[in-house]
């Protein structure tokens, strides 16, 4: 079994698309609120995230270096890096 100088099994990692479904339109069913959070649609919450960087674009090894660069909540900025 391949493990990464940290100690994780790399076999069972999963990839950026499978864990922004996990956390996003899964996890909104899994508490039957699909309807109104879980992924950007016009009546859902505007609640989202701002990233430095696309998860799904970078090396597997970069996504431990993306910041959340903005928090939106209720369609208001609620965090803002470095403001």
């Amino acid at each position: 079994m391949l493990r990464d100088p940290e100690g994780f099994e790399v076999e069972q990692g999963i990839s950026a698309a499978q864990a922004l479904r996990i956390f996003t339109i899964d996890a909104a069913y899994a508490q039957f609120e699909e309807n109104e959070k879980g992924s950007i649609r016009t009546g859902k919450r505007a609640d989202f995230a701002v990233l430095s960087a696309d998860p799904a674009s970078v090396p597997a090894e970069a996504i431990r270096e993306i910041r959340v660069e903005q928090t939106i909540v209720a369609g208001r900025a609620v965090y803002t890096r470095g403001g």
